[in-house]
């Protein structure tokens, strides 16, 4: 058997983050990814800022893998749009990710590709067979951790997304998001421009009667290439501590519901959960600490990302001409 401080089961940007900061500290770790790369799940790639710190270049520490920013977000219902002067930036998420597992590296952190966890008994992770003292759940919205925990789960949507070449008809400076009951009920379809392609995606809190609106969206885009699925958290956040383990992202329910972004949240989070476990592991205080710290700098964001979340599902299921209303009522709140 082997014994660590702390076992890290997952590897996307909640769980490399928390890693990268307790190598900072020193703090004995392994991290254990399943996949035998990077970048598995999908995702649209973007970073939204708010306005929380640490931001995102405070704990990326780097820029590799930054494409370019957007400045401007065309949402599309019927025939109506909404040009929308939003600021976010694209980047590589598997460079990103690259990026952060070199640093832990070179910090002296352990990372092990290819080892998937499939069971834990307390804080003891099968069939690698290593006891923690403590178990950080990276490992996304089907959380082992998480059930092993006994935490209940957050409510589960789904999200596709491919790449496409070339949008022709589209600006390679703006992104775009189609919406409405036509394009899928309690969720949105996405075009975002990448340095030598466009990422392009389909979501929806819907799973039950989603394929239709896929198998339509595949049809539009008959030429999109490495198409993947995956689980999407659309709720408030879980509890995310306990004893001897946090939950981290995903597998925490720490999104903005409202666009489905979790890039960001997820390492802030991720930074939080170090602090606290150093913390915890130094016996100045409970794992508790992790959730205050996380909730100070986030829980009025999540909470108010899902009131957006549950209008938006609302009108997504509207007619075409209530949409084209909500339209110029929107445009009047952002432009």
């Amino acid at each position: 058997m082997e014994k660590r401080d702390v076992v890290i089961i997952g590897g996307g940007l909640a769980g490399l983050t928390t890693a990268k900061f307790l190598a900072e500290k020193g703090i004995d770790f392994v991290l254990l990814e399943e996949d035998k790369s990077f970048f598995k799940k999908p995702c649209g790639e973007g970073i939204l800022p708010i306005e929380v710190e640490p931001n995102f270049f405070d704990l990326y520490g780097s820029k590799a893998g930054i494409e370019g920013e957007i400045n401007e977000v065309v949402m599309m219902i019927g025939n109506g749009t909404l040009n929308l002067p939003i600021t976010f930036f694209m980047m590589d998420k598997k460079k990103v990710e690259e990026e952060i597992a070199r640093q832990i590296k070179k910090l002296g952190g352990e990372i092990r590709l290819g080892e998937k966890v499939e069971s834990v008994d307390g804080n003891m992770v099968y069939p690698q067979n290593i006891k923690a003292k403590v178990l950080v759940g990276a490992d996304g919205v089907r959380s082992i951790v998480r059930r092993s925990k006994r935490v209940r789960s957050p409510k589960i949507g789904i999200g596709i997304e491919g790449h496409v070449e070339e949008l022709e008809e589209f600006e390679k400076e703006k992104a775009y998001i189609w919406f409405g009951r036509d394009i899928v009920p309690n969720g949105y379809a996405w075009a975002f421009p990448k340095k030598d392609h466009w990422n392009i995606g389909i979501g929806s809190s819907n799973v039950k009667n989603f394929r239709p609106y896929l198998e339509r969206f595949k049809s539009r885009f008959s030429d999109i290439e490495d198409l993947r699925g995956a689980g999407i958290p659309f709720s408030l956040p879980v509890k995310t501590y306990g004893k001897d383990f946090v939950l981290v992202g995903d597998s925490a329910s720490q999104i903005m519901t409202s666009v489905g972004a979790g890039n960001l949240t997820s390492m802030i989070c991720g930074h939080a959960a170090a602090e606290a476990i150093f913390d915890h592991l130094e016996g100045k205080c409970s794992l508790s600490r992790y959730e205050y710290i996380w909730k100070k700098r986030l829980e009025k964001l999540f909470c108010e990302s899902l009131m957006i979340c549950k209008l938006a599902e609302i009108l997504s299921r509207a007619n075409t001409n209530l949409s084209r209303a909500m339209i110029k009522i929107m445009a009047k709140v952002f432009t």
